[in-house]
């Protein structure tokens, strides 16, 4: 009974953790639409994440006690960080450019799927009917809120390439997750977060050298100046630390399915700031998110031995 009483706890802990990555990711579109006035989506993209590496190493240098990667872990731990922090950037940034937000949204939603899919060909975690029913339930929800948000909404046509691009955005996160929940076991969130946003950030500054000097700064609004604070600060280093620490409390599919809050954040942030109009479908589609969730709360998922990597040679297991 203590047990089951201890796992509880830890679930609902987890939950308020999420809960709050959700709020951070769904106020930091509307925030970033409005830093980028006067300054362009590289610049702003770059100067987010040197915030964000001062605040990692901020909270490291505070937090933790040491400094040590075990050798065997430093090159999956590099990889993580050029997966994470630049190569899901780089599809982000040149995806949204390409395609309307209503196409993001969605297919931001199927993270929870990708994640179940690949837990389940590599057999990480075995998933019950029950966990597989509440991501269905939740994507449904994030079509009713994007169907009630009223934007544009196309697979093909002129936004191909930029739905591509978010898609693959999407798997490199997903890859993402389930990589490091073998690593969250043996080394905290803030540390693994913090090298890897310091790896992605170094591939950022050497892929564009000249995205902060290129920038006219006297014409940089203080709202964009703090939005570049905020995004940083925030919705790169705190939610991005959380989520890892809810992957390593409650696993990667239960974890990825908070994603979908998102979008609820984001409409509740453009009635209050933007006066974006509630429609009917929205509250339907919040309701069957969170329904979603509900019941994979109540789902089992067994963990298995088996790696989505092997962390001593970094190739595929077969």
């Amino acid at each position: 009974m203590d047990r089951i009483n201890k796992v509880k706890k830890r679930f609902q802990s987890a939950q308020l953790l999420l809960i709050g990555v959700a709020i951070i990711w769904g106020l930091n579109p509307t925030i970033v639409k409005i830093g980028l006035e006067g300054i362009t989506s590289y610049t702003f993209n770059l100067a987010r994440h040197i915030v964000a590496v001062i605040t990692c190493w901020i909270f490291f240098l505070i937090i933790e006690k040491s400094w040590k990667i075990e050798r065997k872990d430093i090159k999956i731990v590099l990889l993580l960080g050029f997966l994470g922090y630049f190569v899901y950037q780089y599809f982000y940034i040149v995806g949204v450019s390409h395609t309307t937000a209503g196409n993001t949204s969605l297919i931001f939603a199927t993270l929870p799927s990708i994640v179940a899919l690949i837990n389940g060909v590599f057999k990480i975690e075995k998933l019950n009917k029950g966990i597989v029913l509440g991501i269905i339930i939740s994507f449904i929800g994030i079509i009713q809120i994007v169907v009630g948000t009223g934007k544009q909404i196309s697979i093909f046509d002129n936004y191909f390439v930029g739905n591509i691009m978010i898609f693959l955005g999407t798997t490199t996160w997903a890859i993402y997750t389930i990589m490091n929940k073998k690593l969250l076991e043996k080394y905290s969130p803030i540390k693994l977060s913090t090298y890897g946003v310091t790896v992605g950030t170094i591939f950022m500054i050497l892929t564009w050298p000249k995205a902060l000097f290129v920038q006219n700064w006297s014409i940089v609004s203080i709202k964009s100046i703090l939005a570049i604070i905020y995004s940083g600060a925030f919705s790169v280093t705190i939610a991005a630390i959380l989520w890892n620490l809810g992957v390593k409390k409650i696993g990667s599919t239960r974890t990825s399915l908070y994603n979908n809050i998102t979008p609820i954040i984001s409409v509740l942030c453009g009635i209050l700031l933007l006066n974006e109009k509630f429609r009917f479908l929205q509250g339907v589609g919040a309701i069957l998110i969170f329904g979603g969730l509900y019941i994979t709360k109540e789902g089992k998922i067994k963990k298995t031995d088996n790696n989505f990597i092997d962390t001593k040679k970094y190739i595929v297991k077969k």
